[in-house]
């Protein structure tokens, strides 16, 4: 195993590279000028070559790392994404110096387990994936494909917005469009989720859906979908929708019922079964029509037994209406006999921290095994409900679920890269069961003083930047420090208005929603 850091790396590509090999030896370099000072050059006498090659036989998106003969790495992939996902276990396999680079040793091969290896991002409520800069979303989207992720799902989410013309709303289609099309240049498919009958803001008044029916949330520009001119709108808006989407050619379109949806109208109800249904025929018909190749995914999100047993025999009585089912938890015995592929939506970014990205990073390991414990036998893998960059160490604990079924293990302990840390030459061990890693809030103590204070400047666009110390504990006491920056997005009015929530000292916490911000999912520890 070298331990000696190199400063030069000979990046081999092969003869004839295809464009999506010459951008994974781009991402290659990329990475790791982000992280040392080594410099990456095509030809020359170097201390380490590493050759990229794609050889079919290994297994679908799989890979191999090898010696190479002549000396250096070789890593080899099944196809363009298995060679990826191999660049992306080599970084992770390797250490980064402060005068260089340290190369891993680990050699083998390795194919994905599940075929559905997504991601959804909360686009929404000006969370981060509404309010971050798009190329810190950009970046963070090709660090997920690294880890192994094939597909990103999306929702454009109508209700923020007055109508298709607004010009909010034409920026936060363009937006979504970059963060789509870097996820489609890097390999990934991606898809779009819609609500079944949601509207802009200004929808019609006369058309707007009955209220009484909805489950999580609900806003009251839904239309009616069982009026004519109430479904005609919703056609009208989705085409609109699926026309902007169209030359990315979406793997799929993902429809929901609840949680924003709902009508409560005699026509529409049951929601689930009646009104959602007649949305899910109709907006798929129109998917299909202007999204060639495009698969229907439909949600049983909130739908209760008798709905999902309903909405089974429909699909089974009209084959083809859909392509792909969503289930959150353990797959319903309805479900599962209607012999569609199914998918998960585990959520890991919301459990028990309202208000939601306020509680700095989140990792629930142990958590998340429970729920991949339940299901991993029923589905062909999932896409995580994330809000945010807060639940790093989840996504990547989720990404080693689909890959291979790795469990989170033992005494749970993963290392930190030695370049996260200075003092220790040793990773500091966490425990995801006790989820150590993790910032509180700014609180105010009762007898008035400042818990937790941290140097604070602001930056242009109205964001602070944070240089908080994370603490990181082994069961020996072993104690590490981490010096990263941290970020406080804008407060917005939701956030303002939202009551004061209480610390248990009884200090009143300060919602910043402290995040990580610099390091990102290549360096979170779970290699």
């Amino acid at each position: 195993m070298q331990t000696i850091s190199i400063d030069l790396i000979v990046l081999s590509m092969p003869e004839a590279a295809s464009p999506m090999v010459v951008r994974v030896g781009d991402v290659f370099a990329r990475q790791i000028a982000r992280r040392c000072p080594a410099r990456i050059v095509a030809s020359g006498p170097a201390p380490l070559i590493v050759a990229l090659a794609v050889e079919p036989g290994i297994g679908a998106e799989g890979f191999r790392i090898e010696d190479r003969s002549g000396g250096g790495v070789k890593i080899v992939g099944n196809d363009t994404r298995g060679l990826l996902y191999g660049v992306g276990k080599f970084l992770r396999a390797s250490r980064y110096e402060r005068d260089g680079f340290v190369p891993g040793s680990w050699r083998g091969s390795s194919v994905p387990w599940k075929p559905v290896r997504g991601i959804y991002f909360a686009t929404h409520f000006h969370n981060f994936y509404h309010e971050a800069p798009v190329e810190e979303i950009e970046d963070y989207v090709e660090d997920l494909a690294l880890w192994g992720f094939n597909e990103l799902l999306v929702w454009y989410d109508l209700h923020h917005f007055n109508g298709p013309d607004d010009p909010e709303a034409v920026a936060f289609r363009e937006r979504l469009r970059a963060v789509m099309a870097t996820a489609r240049r890097i390999g990934m498919d991606v898809s779009l989720g819609v609500i079944g009958n949601e509207g802009y803001a200004d929808s019609p008044e006369a058309l707007r859906a009955t209220p009484g029916a909805g489950r999580g949330g609900y806003y009251p520009c839904g239309v009616c979908p069982s009026r004519p001119e109430g479904m005609a709108y919703l056609l009208e808006t989705m085409g609109i929708t699926f026309d902007w989407v169209a030359d990315l050619s979406p793997r799929s379109i993902w429809v929901w019922p609840y949680d924003q949806g709902s009508c409560g109208c005699e026509a529409c109800r049951p929601w689930g079964s009646q009104g959602f249904m007649t949305c899910v025929e109709r907006i798929g018909g129109l998917a299909r029509a202007k999204l060639p190749g495009a698969k229907l995914a439909v949600s049983t999100w909130f739908m209760d037994p008798q709905e999902i047993a309903a909405v089974m025999e429909r699909l089974s009585r009209q084959p083809g209406l859909a392509d792909r089912l969503i289930v959150e938890g353990p797959v319903p015995a309805a479900v599962a006999a209607l012999g569609l592929p199914v998918v998960g939506f585990p959520e890991i970014g919301m459990h028990e921290t309202f208000p939601w990205g306020g509680f700095g990073a989140t990792p629930l390991p142990a958590r998340a095994q429970l729920q991949w414990d339940r299901v991993k036998s029923q589905v062909a893998g999932g896409f995580p409900y994330s809000e945010g960059i807060y639940e790093d160490i989840t996504k990547a604990v989720y990404s080693q679920f689909y890959w291979s079924d790795r469990p989170v293990g033992g005494d749970g302990r993963r290392h930190i890269p030695r370049s996260l840390h200075a003092e220790h030459d040793q990773g500091v061990p966490l425990v995801p069961r006790t989820c150590a890693m993790g910032l509180r809030q700014q609180a105010d103590d009762p007898r008035g003083r400042r818990r937790e204070v941290v140097h604070r400047r602001r930056r242009k666009h109205g964001h602070f930047l944070h240089r908080p110390l994370l603490q990181c504990r082994s069961p020996a006491g072993h104690r590490g420090r981490l010096h990263g920056r941290l970020r406080a997005p804008r407060r917005t009015a939701s956030l303002r208005d939202a009551p004061a929530a209480r610390h248990g000292g009884g200090g009143t916490v300060r919602p910043l929603h402290l995040v990580p911000y610099t390091y990102s999912l290549h360096l979170v520890p779970y290699a």
